[in-house]
């Protein structure tokens, strides 16, 4: 609905603003449209008021709306329902340009309102005015260059200056009368549509891959000279072939990916599958051989919390083996810490009972035996300390 709107928009607009200009005949002005209505007419009045202008004026906004709404999703002009509501209007410009063709709709529709209103006042001025508008869109598309494909930009620059050319033509025939004058307009507008054609078509025979249009390519290959073949049929570009080519190399990449990921995987298991062929073979035997081993024969254990198991049996045993090594590890820290802590209670009850000791012989002895036994009894607690160590 959008693509045939926006393609009869031009012709609703020059309909009615022709309803709502007039042509003066005589003394008295007519609708340009129907020249049996005058523009004094009441009801006439009255239907351009109701009707005419109000939709007129919905023609004229329903593009900002449209604008509004791209705007909206301007951060995902990528997305597939994105392109689907309005690749209409932004596929074929640059990222940044993404409005530009509502800036066209706009020249279009200024340049139909002002000619039909204008024309009848002066001929010469409105043509001048519509050539400086057409000249200004030209320079811009130059100086911006909105459009991706540089074919595309510069078939729309042809267009444009084909339209001043013509305009141009049309007021020097307007002022001599001279009938080549209009011979050429049309021959320069009609070469210009064949010339679009072709295009198109050319565009449509080289996107097709049926087996059809490949024998109708061998067969003009052969009858035709080479430079006239090149021009009916584009020869496929170098970048396609790129493309073709990195596109088999990201398939390689991901198979090589796959296969690495299935190898740790087979890996893994086969590690699991050992470590419990170890437990059922000696349960009895499994806390002596895991106060044996060391941290560093369960590394790969530890890894495998990294990895999805395609069975759940394999991460459920995995699990199990990890839970029964981490608690091995805490009874061996509590073992450790009590034996500490009996050494000490060990050390500080020797310490009390050779405190009593000397205190009993310091009240029998004189100072000088009392000073030599203090230092006998700290030798011997020295070495008692580095026996015990």
């Amino acid at each position: 609905m959008t693509v045939i709107f926006f393609l009869f928009q031009p012709e609703l607009i020059t309909v009615l603003s022709s309803s709502l200009s007039c042509r003066k005949i005589g003394q008295i002005e007519y609708v340009s449209i129907n020249l049996l209505l005058q523009c004094s007419d009441t009801q006439y009045k009255l239907f351009t008021y109701v009707y005419i202008i109000p939709y007129l004026l919905m023609i004229l906004l329903l593009p900002l709306f449209a604008m509004k709404k791209l705007y909206n999703h301007r951060t995902n002009l990528e997305y597939c329902t994105t392109k689907y509501k309005f690749g209409y209007f932004y596929l074929d410009y640059k990222p940044n340009f993404y409005f530009w063709e509502f800036i066209r709709i706009y020249f279009k529709t200024f340049i139909a309102i002002f000619f039909i209103l204008t024309i009848q006042y002066s001929n010469s001025l409105t043509y001048l005015i519509v050539c400086l508008i057409l000249s200004l869109q030209l320079i811009l598309n130059y100086i911006y260059q909105p459009y991706i494909q540089k074919k595309v930009l510069k078939l729309d620059c042809i267009s444009i200056l084909i339209l001043i050319i013509n305009i141009v033509l049309q007021q020097i025939r307007y002022i001599n009368d001279a009938q080549g004058i209009l011979v050429l307009t049309q021959m320069i507008h009609f070469f210009f549509t064949f010339f679009v054609i072709i295009i198109i078509v050319r565009l449509k025979i080289n996107n097709q891959r049926s087996k059809k249009i490949i024998i109708v390519k061998n067969f003009f290959q052969k009858y035709l000279p080479k430079r006239v073949f090149d021009i009916i049929f584009i020869k496929e570009q170098d970048h396609q072939r790129a493309l073709k080519r990195w596109i088999n190399i990201k398939k390689n990449i991901t198979f090589l990916i796959k296969q690495q990921a299935k190898q740790i995987q087979l890996n893994c298991d086969l590690i699991i599958s050992k470590q419990v062929s170890k437990i059922q073979k000696s349960p009895s035997d499994m806390k002596q051989i895991f106060n044996k081993q060391q941290t560093e024969d369960f590394t790969p254990l530890n890894q495998l919390q990294l990895i999805q198991f395609s069975s759940p049996r394999a991460s459920y045993i995995s699990n199990t083996y990890r839970n029964k090594f981490f608690n091995l590890n805490i009874e061996k820290k509590e073992s450790e810490q009590q034996n500490n802590e009996q050494q000490d209670n060990d050390l500080q009850s020797q310490l009390s009972s050779q405190d009593i000791q000397n205190s009993q012989q310091y009240k029998e002895q004189p100072n000088d035996q009392i000073q030599k036994n203090q230092i006998i009894s700290m030798d011997d607690i020295k070495q008692n300390n580095c026996i015990k160590k």
